[in-house]
């Protein structure tokens, strides 16, 4: 388990990733539909359109907000509960 953490703890925040991603599928859902007026006519491709647009706003909202100072110290202290709470690896004794 503390492996796991360890390799968890070195990976980069990937909320950023994830919006700056949904923010570029975004825009090139917007390039398509100005390339290709028809496209809206097609009933699917405008429900994933509306799909992914109003899922980049979410992620990018909750982002903003789950990534202030002040969440990250309750993040910290939430962790440091944890760890007094979690039990510890006695060695395989029971």
């Amino acid at each position: 388990m503390p492996v796991i953490r360890e390799l968890l703890a070195r990976l980069p925040d990937l909320r950023l990733l994830v919006a700056t991603a949904l923010f570029a599928l975004t825009f090139y859902i917007f390039w398509l539909i100005a390339k290709q007026p028809g496209l809206t006519a097609n009933q699917g491709f405008m429900l994933l359109a509306q799909a992914i647009v109003i899922s980049g706003v979410i992620v990018v909202v909750n982002y903003l907000f789950g990534s202030s100072k002040g969440a990250a110290d309750a993040n910290a202290r939430a962790d440091k509960a944890l760890e007094k709470i979690q039990p510890t690896d006695k060695g395989g004794q029971p």
